[in-house]
């Protein structure tokens, strides 16, 4: 081989100085072993976590569904409607058409 091109293909460090110890090397395999099953067991139990607590809530068909929201928006009307009637008696009383709701007395009896 020629002598320049041999210098620009020896290694710069000495032949198996560059080698983890095999002790050390064991270790780190073990515990990416353990923590990869570890991440494996974890990530597992969470979707069959999901998966039990979905199948646990009812889903509801088309029609139950569109009879829930028809009752919500039935309590939300009623909610509305005695906001609106105690809004009109306070409008009332501030501009003194009605002095006073029947049977309530300013005075401490």
């Amino acid at each position: 081989m020629c002598p320049k091109i041999s210098g620009l293909l020896r290694r710069p460090y000495p032949d198996r100085g560059h080698v983890m110890n095999n002790g050390l090397f064991h270790l780190f395999l073990y515990a990416t072993i353990i923590l990869t099953a570890v991440t494996g067991a974890g990530i597992y139990y969470f979707l069959a976590d999901r998966k039990k607590n979905r199948a646990a809530i009812p889903t509801l068909g088309d029609h139950d569904r569109l009879a829930v929201l028809d009752q919500e928006i039935q309590r939300h009307r009623e909610t509305l409607d005695m906001l609106i009637r105690e809004r009109e008696a306070l409008s009332a009383r501030v501009e003194g058409r009605v002095d006073e709701k029947p049977g309530r007395t300013d005075s401490a009896s």
